[in-house]
């Protein structure tokens, strides 16, 4: 009947949240012989996996640290938390751009400069670059006024498709009037088709999606209207490299040899077989664990903290809501016998068994026996407002939420979501790494039927406008044979990329890059180009495409690595076949 003994015993049993630790007002520290930890739990307001708030948050975090570090020389730091690897791996990834990006546009440059030895082009280029490419982001900022990370380095792809048409702008203008006259069919059908394609875009729930497809329509649009209606005015460029030339007649002649009746065919059984193995062998895994890599310095301090502090949770957690505080409180007394699980529960009671308690505080003391207790004691009587005190743990586990307060549960061990039934509106069993995986899936799933969507319509569209060839016959060949190419293409880049690493969005995305690039290179050749001038502006595109982008598989970041990966095998593969599809008439 000691109160004083029931209290002490009641605190003993307690869950430690900071096993081994002082509580001191939020901080915890614990002392040994020559050492004194603090440990300093934090609270952000924020998404943790969005690039804006978590790089604010870690600068805030940062600039904090450092002036302890100037006051306290020999401290040593160490932290943990999503937070922190969300912001390294946003680093490393603007980081891999800027090197990557600027190297290989250096390369591509260069080889500009080699083929058509003229600084003029080269400088037209790079204005046209620039224009379009600030046209495209103004108008992506009009309509979204926080772009994404991930949508200025996907959006990069822009310029391998923008110095696609001027290569060919040029070759054609170089070869003579003709030449540029056969041209502009295939670059309007070309680049309209690759736009409807991005236009697609909008049609899905990613905003990075989204604002990727803005992006590329409205800078592909100006790209190629300033192609056409510029290109006219600036004086003769001169023809290509002669060796260039010399190669890709070439190439011309051998392909000419090795096409015959039955390429259709076998072009066909190709890309019907590839596409079958493909579906046959799928391996897909959205883990957002596995989309970008943490430093190993991050990583050490991580497991110190977990190997020193023994404060460790499982990602998953039980929500439970209520319309009040106290709501919450006692819908999660429900689950106080849950193996591993700590709650605000565990620590107070809610008000109507706290109330219980002091009317029996109360009846004790006010008593003769409790009166005499008390004088015993030395001490008076305690004063009973009413009014619960606010526990100091009650912002690590409730929240408010949108229509009332939100209780957490964490787990100390790992949960299975059968072990509980969950309840819609009161319980719901949550993991951020799988809510975020099950997304990513939601939208990779989302991709593959724009690809799929994208490769059907194409075909109808390819048939009724591509009118190079004589006949209603010649045409509709011509199409599926640009179709089957864009599948061959796409379907062994993906095939080939999940041998290093399961498929995820990042691979979708880049097949995208292929597709689009795959329906240029089938357009150019099935157009009334002469077959040689093509495979000029073909291959020189393609190869500074694969630099580019490539470059990009050597990635730290499996995200971006997949992206390179991608664009690297499918665009190989698309100039690789494309020349086999059926030339046009020469009249």
């Amino acid at each position: 009947s000691d109160p004083l003994l029931l209290t002490q015993r009641f605190i003993q049993q307690l869950p430690d949240l900071m096993p081994g630790y002082e509580s001191h007002g939020g901080l915890y520290t614990r002392s040994s012989e020559s050492t004194r930890q603090v440990l300093v739990p934090l609270r952000i307001a924020g998404d943790a996996l969005s690039v804006n708030q978590s790089g604010q948050s870690v600068k805030a975090i940062n600039d904090f640290t450092s002036k302890v570090t100037e006051q306290l020389p020999g401290i040593q730091l160490y932290k943990s938390g999503l937070l922190f690897h969300s912001d390294a791996a946003a680093k490393q990834a603007k980081k891999e751009m800027t090197w990557f990006g600027g190297l290989s546009l250096l390369v591509v440059l260069a080889l500009l400069l080699w083929v058509f030895r003229s600084g003029q082009q080269l400088f037209y280029t790079l204005l046209l670059l620039g224009v379009s490419a600030a046209t495209g982001l103004l108008v992506t900022l009009l309509l979204s006024s926080r772009p994404h990370v991930l949508m200025l380095v996907f959006a990069t792809s822009f310029i391998g498709l923008c110095i696609d048409y001027v290569i060919h702008g040029f070759i054609a203008r170089s070869h003579g009037k003709t030449a540029w006259s056969a041209l502009k069919p295939a670059l309007w059908l070309s680049g309209l088709t690759t736009v409807l394609g991005y236009v697609l875009l909008l049609l899905l729930p990613l905003p990075l999606l989204q604002q990727l497809g803005i992006f590329m329509a409205v800078a592909l649009i100006t790209a190629m209207t300033l192609v056409v209606t510029t290109l006219p005015w600036l004086p003769e460029p001169k023809e290509p490299a002669p060796r260039w030339q010399q190669f890709c007649l070439n190439m011309t002649k051998l392909y000419r040899q090795m096409r015959n009746k039955t390429t259709t065919h076998w072009l066909s059984a190709m890309a019907l077989t590839t596409l079958g193995l493909l579906v046959w062998s799928f391996t897909a895994n959205d883990n957002v664990r596995l989309l970008a890599s943490s430093p190993e310095s991050l990583l050490q301090q991580e497991n110190h903290l977990r190997e020193t502090t023994d404060f460790y949770f499982q990602p998953d957690v039980l929500l439970v809501a209520g319309e009040t505080k106290q709501q919450a409180l006692e819908r999660t007394g429900d689950l106080a016998n849950l193996n591993g699980s700590v709650s605000l529960y565990d620590y107070v009671l809610p008000v109507s068994e706290q109330q219980q308690v002091v009317e029996g505080q109360q009846s004790l003391f006010k008593s003769q026996a409790g009166e005499g207790y008390l004088q015993w004691l030395g001490i008076d009587a305690p004063a009973f407002n009413g009014a619960p005190q606010k526990h100091p743990l009650e912002n690590q586990f409730l929240y408010p939420a949108e229509a009332g307060w939100m209780s957490v549960v964490r787990l100390k061990q790992p949960f299975s979501s059968g072990d509980i039934k969950e309840i819609p509106g009161r319980l719901e069993h949550f993991n951020p790494i799988e809510h975020a995986s099950d997304a990513l899936t939601e939208y990779r799933h989302s991709m593959q039927l724009w690809l799929i969507a994208l490769l059907i319509v194409s075909l109808p569209i390819l048939a009724l406008f591509l009118r190079s060839q004589q006949s209603h016959k010649q045409r509709v060949q011509a199409a599926w044979q640009v179709t089957c190419v864009m599948t061959l293409s796409v379907a062994t880049a993906l095939l080939l990329a999940q041998l290093i690493q399961p498929l995820n969005l990042f691979h979708c995305i880049g097949a995208m890059f292929v597709l689009v690039l795959s329906i240029d290179y089938g357009v150019f050749c099935a157009g009334r180009l002469k077959r040689q001038h093509a495979l000029q502006a073909i291959y020189l595109s393609a190869f500074t495409t694969m630099v580019a982008f490539g470059a990009l598989s050597f990635s730290s970041t499996p995200a971006i690595a997949a992206f390179g990966i991608i664009v690297l095998i499918g665009v190989f593969m698309s100039a690789l076949f494309s020349p086999l599809i059926i030339e046009s008439p020469d009249s």
